[in-house]
């Protein structure tokens, strides 16, 4: 079975999430995955770990989101040019400075000043060059605003085809307020229906799956809507399943097959026609032979002429409409 996928991506950009060691920014090997942070992309600091900046870093754009500590080096700057840059300080998270005797250490997002190494925070519950979560700074005002996070954000979402289910994987960031998540379904993308819920903190980790036991036949389109404590919406990316309900009800036997293979149709599905067209195709995508299925759901296929080797048996309902598949092999 060939599962389609394809994504409209709602946070596209590259994720870069620090690791415990080495603690320094510029180590490349201290950031999963490898490689030193690079502009545009979005940067995770996990809750427990510490990252400390030995050189000024300049960004066009960067998307920071600090769960655990950034710790700016003595004399060190961050500059984010970009307007649409932030940086979002988790309630575990916070910024620090290594030397808070001068202004020399500062943070800038836009040109707007955001945090001075020798001034005192102590509005938010920190200190001389200290800036605790939650607290928010973006490209359009100066200073952090305190008690302030961005809504929850999405990774990509994964969907996987299993035996007669397609399984909804995701993962989330900042889930501060989120009061549950929906599972959405929809067959068209533009009509959506609920499948399932599921409150927040039932995951590891917040990597969440979700099962769905009844996806309809063909093309399957999901998404995840996520749901705060004011009742804001956040959508994940949208992905799309090609489901095959009858990929375990088709039996070939023998299999491989040296003359005969008898193709026995178990139940695809009641409201279809009695009527199934099959086209066979060689593995180089070559269709070798064609015929119908009509008025039963066994047929004696004939091999013995085919060559060895792997061949794709098709069916479609009398429409068109509707497509299944399974493998042949030929071995004389």
């Amino acid at each position: 079975m060939v599962m389609l996928l394809s994504s409209t991506l709602v946070f596209s950009q590259n994720v870069r999430t620090k690791l415990a060691i080495p603690a320094a920014w510029s180590n490349a090997a201290g950031w999963s995955p490898t490689g030193v942070p690079v502009s545009g992309e979005r940067i995770i600091i996990p809750a427990g770990i510490t990252v400390t900046t030995s050189t000024d870093l300049t960004f066009s754009s960067l998307y920071l989101d600090i769960f655990g500590k950034l710790v700016l080096g003595n004399n060190r700057t961050l500059t984010l040019i970009s307007p649409a840059s932030y940086i979002n300080v988790q309630s575990t998270g916070s910024i620090e400075a290594s030397q808070t005797s001068n202004n020399n250490s500062i943070i800038t997002i836009n040109g707007l000043t955001q945090f001075v190494s020798n001034q005192t925070y102590s509005s938010n519950g920190g200190g001389k060059g200290v800036i605790n979560g939650p607290a928010l700074a973006t490209g359009a005002g100066a200073g952090f605003s305190f008690g302030m996070v961005l809504p929850l954000k999405f990774s990509p979402i994964q969907v996987k085809q299993l035996n007669g289910s397609v399984s909804i994987r995701w993962q989330t960031f900042e889930e501060n307020s989120t009061r549950s998540f929906t599972i959405e379904r929809s067959t068209d993308s533009r009509s959506w229906t609920s499948i399932g819920k599921m409150n927040p903190g039932a995951a590891s980790s917040n990597h969440y799956q979700f099962s769905d036991l009844s996806p309809r036949n063909g093309i399957n389109y999901y998404r995840v809507c996520a749901v705060d404590s004011e009742g804001i919406r956040t959508y994940s990316e949208i992905l799309t399943a090609q489901y095959n309900s009858a990929a375990n009800n088709i039996e070939i036997s023998p299999n491989p097959a040296r003359t005969v293979a008898n193709i026995n149709v178990i139940s695809i599905n009641p409201s279809e026609s009695s009527t199934l067209n099959y086209r066979l195709y060689s593995n180089a995508g070559l269709m070798v032979d064609h015929g119908t299925f009509t008025g039963t759901r066994t047929m004696a296929l004939n091999v013995g002429s085919l060559a060895n080797g792997a061949y794709q048996l098709v069916l479609t309902n009398a429409s068109g409409g509707d497509h299944y598949s399974r493998s042949l092999f030929v071995q004389h």
